[in-house]
């Protein structure tokens, strides 16, 4: 691990373009008003203007939001933008590396990118101006989650490790390693005591978050786990992978308690509704289906995206 420096990070103005894709994690005001930079080619349907397709991940108490454009095909990959849905977008930060995830603190004050060169910045995000720079990892930096109390970050990398870090110092707290191939993606419960990992070796990894040891390796999947999501309540925890399956786990059990089959192709991510009674999933079939989360039964809700869906988000209020 060693200190980074980012002479070129600093708050930039910037026109939209189109054609842009975005990946992971945004954060989004309660009442929804602002959000990351999308294409019109992307948006959801107007009945729908409150599900937020291929980048989101919302906040409780945040007026602010940024988002990332995809490390492959987006039109500029290093940077991080602001906008709203009433005014035009601004740059939060531009770079010469390629953004791949980014979380906002609960409460807005911080901002975590996560960078394909190994490295986390956590940026403040009033000033818009790095307060922590770190090479965290070996390989890039594919996820991040934060805990409710902004207090934690947890990231996982291609180099196939989860690792913690104090917020905003980014101090190592503890490194997971378990995983035979790259990670891809990473969870925290709600009340911060187990973290969920997944990746190309087709496992779920459950970590205690406290004394660091792997509790379980959840197997089912046959291919490449994208996704992994805690319920609000952080009793159940959703999966997703290549293998065209949603999974349901018992996290106190750690045992496979349902599945969900209703995608054509790979599901890349999965998300509870807040009152927990709902899952979305979603996927390259350009399909977003609404589950059940106690009736494995019912007939999920179909949404018809038209193109492929990297990852989606429920507004805070539950609302779609």
């Amino acid at each position: 691990m060693s200190r980074l420096s980012r002479n070129q990070i600093k708050p930039v103005p910037m026109t939209c373009c189109t054609n842009l894709t975005l990946r992971r994690a945004v954060g989004v005001s309660p009442p929804a008003r602002t959000l990351g930079r999308w294409a019109d080619a992307h948006r959801s349907p107007d009945r729908f203007p409150r599900l937020l397709i291929r980048a989101l991940a919302m906040t409780v108490a945040v007026t602010f939001a940024v988002a990332l454009t995809s490390v492959t095909v987006a039109d500029e990959p290093e940077s991080i933008e602001s906008t709203s849905f009433e005014t035009a977008p601004s740059a939060f930060w531009r770079g010469s590396v390629d953004v791949l995830s980014v979380a906002v603190a609960p409460q807005g004050e911080h901002v975590c990118a996560a960078f394909h060169d190994g490295s986390v910045t956590i940026f403040d995000r009033t000033t818009r101006q790095p307060i922590a720079v770190e090479k965290c990892h070996s390989g890039p930096v594919s996820d991040l989650a934060i805990s409710d109390s902004g207090e934690l970050l947890v990231t996982g990398s291609y180099d196939g490790t989860v690792r913690t870090w104090k917020i905003p110092s980014l101090d190592p707290v503890a490194t997971m390693s378990g995983h035979s191939g790259r990670v891809v993606d990473v969870a925290l419960s709600p009340d911060a005591r187990t973290i969920a990992s997944c990746g190309y070796d087709k496992t779920i990894r459950i970590w205690d978050a406290g004394s660091k040891a792997e509790r379980a390796a959840l197997t089912g999947h046959e291919a490449t786990v994208r996704a992994v999501a805690f319920a609000p309540d952080g009793t159940i925890l959703a999966s997703a992978g290549d293998d065209g399956f949603v999974r349901l786990w018992n996290v106190e059990g750690l045992n496979e308690i349902g599945t969900r089959n209703g995608h054509d192709g790979r599901v890349r991510d999965v998300v509870f509704s807040p009152d927990g009674k709902t899952l979305a999933s979603v996927g390259e079939d350009g399909a977003i289906l609404l589950w059940s989360v106690s009736d494995a039964d019912a007939t999920p809700e179909r949404l018809n995206h038209g193109a492929m869906i990297w990852s989606v988000a429920f507004s805070p209020r539950g609302s779609l």
